[in-house]
Parts: C-alpha cells; structure tokens; sequence
C-alpha cells in the first residue's frame, strides 16, 4: 500500500528511509492518522509512503517488515516532523543514535522490489 502527497514525480529514484512505528497492532490507526497530518507537514513537497502489507483482514494488518515502513520527500526536515504523530516513533538511525544525520537510507531499488513483491502477494489472495 502506497500513501503519496504532492508531485510524487520528484521524488522518483530518490532514496527512501526506514521509518518506525510503535506497534504493528496499530498500523492502520497511525498510518490514518499520518495521512491527515500530511498537508500540514509537508506543504509543497511531496512525499511518498510505502507500507509493506502482506496481508489485511477487517482492521488488522501483517507488514513484511515488522513495525517499519518506508518514506521518502524532497524535503528532509518535514520526515523528521513525522515524529510528531502518535504512533510514530521515528526514522531509523544508524546504532540507535536518533540523529538525523545517522538516518539510515535504502536503496530505490530494493524497495521497487518490496512494492513489486507486495503487488504479486495481493494478486495471489484475489486470485483465490
């Protein structure tokens, strides 16, 4: 599941940050939350939100990644503002240093791959 606000088109093949959430329980009332904040967040730029779901029942979500989910901006400053939001922990840093200048980026590349293989689990349960 993708959230985007703004002209996505400029953060394509940017790098992306793993960001943490406090609780897998919670993932769909955080990520809802998350998307009313992000007008007010985030203005002019544009942000895009992966959230690596492999399977949704009612209101409970299983993500591939643990309470983690993938985000990436044109601007640095307002995913940090991210933290802000309840149920948002924060980016993840390299050693659990919290520094923004330790925020650990991946590869567009590799999360291309988790969207695609998010897409195919979802083909998969429709198809049954």
């Amino acid at each position: 599941m993708i959230l985007e606000y703004g002209d996505v088109c400029k953060v394509k093949g940017m790098p992306w940050f793993m960001m943490e959430l406090r609780s897998e329980k919670t993932i769909e009332s955080t990520m809802r939350r998350v998307g009313k904040a992000l007008s007010g967040l985030f203005r002019n730029d544009p942000i895009e939100i992966f959230i690596p779901v492999i399977k949704r029942d009612l209101d409970v979500f299983e993500m591939s990644t643990g309470p983690y989910v993938f985000v990436r901006s044109t601007s640095f400053a307002a995913l940090l503002r991210l933290k802000t939001i309840t149920g948002v922990v924060s980016l993840v840093t390299e050693g659990d240093t919290n520094r923004p200048s330790k925020a650990i980026s991946v590869e567009d590349n590799y999360v291309q791959g988790l969207i695609q293989q998010a897409e195919d689990e979802h083909q998969q349960h429709l198809a049954i």
